[in-house]
């Protein structure tokens, strides 16, 4: 495969910085308030080069949140093809989705919003290439926690109940790093979050 040409490579590069501008314009504004205006000047491009390189602002908007998913789901796949084992696997997801949440922190806010309001028509709805990588997403995880149940090693329940009660728990846990803006990071780690979804809160003489 031939290399990419440098005015190839130069557009790829102002595509990136408009979309990473986007982000933090949505992310503050929300889709309707968000104006092309404000998104070109972030990125210290004309309000017609955005538009050389976007139809409108809900191109821009879909494909930021194509883009950004793309990477995450890419990047939970990879780690956990590398983890055999299914408790692993369990605390891999959960790793990578707070590290990769933590770095992208403006796309959580928007990427929630889209998951919560179910939008499946209008200006900013879902793309069907997204909201299909979310499925195959939460079917993955349904898979391990399925494996794991047959396996003896979680408690029988329905798996994708199990996946949507470990989203929950580290959608609050970024929710609480986003807003609060102060220590919570420090916290609400990683392990913490592992060790109350894999084993509980109750102390382990209260077991019984």
């Amino acid at each position: 495969m031939s290399e990419l040409s440098r005015k190839d490579r130069e557009k790829a590069e102002h595509r990136r910085l408009i979309l990473e501008a986007a982000e933090r314009v949505f992310a503050q504004k929300g889709f309707h308030a968000a104006t092309v205006h404000e998104i070109a000047e972030l990125a210290e491009f004309s309000v017609g080069y955005l538009y050389n390189q976007f139809e409108n602002k809900t191109d821009l908007f879909l494909e930021l949140v194509d883009m950004r998913a793309a990477q995450y789901m890419a990047d939970v796949e990879e780690r956990l093809s590398r983890e055999e084992d299914i408790v692993g696997k369990v605390r891999t997801a959960i790793a990578a989705k707070l590290g990769f949440f933590r770095q992208h922190k403006q796309f959580f806010l928007i990427f929630t919003h889209l998951v919560a309001e179910e939008r499946t028509e209008g200006p900013v709805a879902m793309s069907e290439r997204c909201g299909r990588r979310y499925r195959d997403y939460m079917a993955r995880l349904a898979a391990i926690f399925a494996e794991g149940i047959v396996e003896g090693i979680f408690a029988e329940a329905d798996p994708t109940a199990l996946v949507l009660c470990m989203e929950g728990m580290t959608n609050s846990i970024i929710a609480y790093w986003v807003h609060g803006g102060g220590k919570e990071e420090e916290a609400a780690t990683p392990e913490l979050v592992q060790k109350v979804f894999l084993e509980g809160v109750l102390a382990r003489g209260d077991r019984e």
